[in-house]
């Protein structure tokens, strides 16, 4: 169920490809909504920003890939749903019913091939990634953010959860050694044999004993957004966090996986790794306590997502050469391994 690895290279064959004024006519049709529309960034799939020509409120016309099934569509809206209840305030994205009450439609490209729709709610925030300066305060509240989503997300099932997914960290090895063939430098990919070797001889049966759980498994620096003010408010976050977008690489995986992902991308360009990770893990552990062999799979997890990261964007970097946002990270993400098996670094947090 869902995309596998051996898959993907099909997957990229089949990205919608629709117009603005496309987008602008799916909206009208299926919303009844007179809006503007611009692209925005996606790996697989197409998204657009609308904006209410009447009212001036912003929504996201999400267009599935002609591969991806109706199950796992309706899994990310259970999900997003779930999480919204739990946490309120709007933090995630909604799903808007169309004009006859449906959550997800059909539409289809000029060659009439199908493709699935969702109109959703937007976000209004800062990414992450575009903060100049990551504050302790504000990495604890993502700590907790991350956690409040992780902790949402327990006892959620969903058939779809139980896909084979080249983005899942229980996948993560095979997926590392089937992709490296695409990263041109000999020396990058010693550079993966390094980690890889060290995950398995060191990681493996610590991972083995995880808690798992549906997690949303994407949590970088772009899909976490921040408030444009920070003003301090009464709640968990202290008013610093706006949301998490994007749920279409959830799947059932280590529980862990959560914190582990956004760390990974936290960490990147930062001089201090110790006081930029510290943070991030005392305000996780606020929410969801973690025990000590849990931070140490945290600690490997980490590593394995950059390794994931920089093979997966090597492969997609060849197969869809235009679309910048494949490898957004991934120099950053090379100097950053490059780093850590130079200094040999290790998180340690004292709660």
């Amino acid at each position: 169920m869902g995309h596998s690895i051996q898959d993907e290279s099909g997957f990229l064959k089949f990205l919608p490809r629709f117009t603005d004024k496309e987008a602008r006519i799916i909206a009208d049709e299926l919303y009844g909504m007179d809006v503007s529309a611009k692209p925005l960034p996606s790996e697989r799939d197409q998204n657009f920003l609308l904006k209410d020509n009447r009212s001036a409120e912003r929504y996201v016309l999400k267009i599935s890939n002609q591969k991806e099934k109706k199950e796992i569509i309706e899994f990310q809206n259970l999900a997003m749903d779930r999480v919204d209840t739990a946490l309120g305030s709007s933090y995630c994205p909604q799903v808007c019913p169309t004009k006859d009450g449906l959550s997800t439609a059909r539409v289809t490209n000029r060659d009439r091939d199908p493709h699935f729709v969702r109109m959703v709610t937007y976000i209004h925030g800062i990414p992450l990634g575009e903060v100049t300066t990551h504050t302790s305060g504000l990495l604890r509240s993502v700590g907790k953010f991350i956690a409040s989503i992780t902790e949402s997300l327990k006892g959620f099932s969903h058939p779809a959860a139980q896909r084979d997914f080249y983005w899942d960290m229980q996948k993560g090895p095979e997926t590392v050694l089937r992709f490296k063939k695409y990263i041109d430098e000999g020396d990058k990919r010693s550079l993966m044999d390094y980690f890889i070797e060290k995950f398995n001889v060191q990681a493996l049966s610590i991972v083995s004993e995880l808690e798992k759980s549906v997690i949303h498994n994407d949590g970088n620096d772009y899909n976490i957004l921040v408030n444009h003010s920070g003003l301090e408010q009464n709640d968990l976050f202290q008013g610093k966090i706006a949301g998490i977008i994007d749920f279409g690489d959830m799947v059932y995986s280590y529980t862990v996986g959560d914190i582990a992902v956004a760390l990974a991308y936290i960490m990147l360009d930062k001089k201090n790794l110790a006081g930029a990770v510290s943070p991030v893990l005392r305000g996780y552990n606020e929410v969801s306590p973690l025990s000590e062999r849990e931070i140490e799979a945290v600690n490997h997890l980490t590593y394995l997502r950059l390794c994931m990261s920089v093979a997966l964007s090597a492969f997609q970097k060849k197969q869809n050469p235009d679309n910048n946002y494949l490898t957004i990270s991934e120099k950053k993400a090379w100097k950053l391994l490059q780093r850590l098996r130079d200094s040999d670094y290790h998180m340690k947090v004292s709660f």
